[in-house]
């Protein structure tokens, strides 16, 4: 049975945020979505450097179309997630404001970007 998501290592790397700059911001049920989503981009992408690259971020997105079942929708969620995140860390101040506009700028995935089996 092929999981429709890889499961990712869970080392701690040290950011100037985590997904707990949505606490307060979203709904409580909703945070353990955020925080699953944004560990599987933090534990793909593996330092502090590559999480901060937008590349990085294209780089997760081409894998969870090509290496998972995952659907559009969850893969769309997914990097909202994360987008998200990066977003309010900027608002707060903890990452530039340059950087997180390069997140936002990489597109959402259709339907027929995904691999065919």
């Amino acid at each position: 049975m092929t999981k429709a998501l890889k499961t990712y290592s869970q080392e701690k790397i040290d950011l100037p945020f985590d997904e707990n700059v949505l606490l307060g911001k979203v709904a409580d049920s909703s945070i353990k979505i955020y925080r699953n989503d944004f560990r599987a981009y933090v534990s793909f992408a593996s330092t502090k450097e590559k999480i901060l690259d937008p590349t990085t971020f294209v780089n997760w997105k081409d894998d969870l179309i090509t290496n998972t079942k995952a659907s559009p929708k969850t893969i769309n969620r997914m990097l909202s997630c994360v987008r998200k995140i990066i977003l309010e860390a900027s608002c707060l101040g903890k990452i530039g404001k340059s950087l997180a506009e390069k997140f936002e700028q990489i597109s959402r995935i259709k339907e027929n970007q995904l691999k065919t089996v």
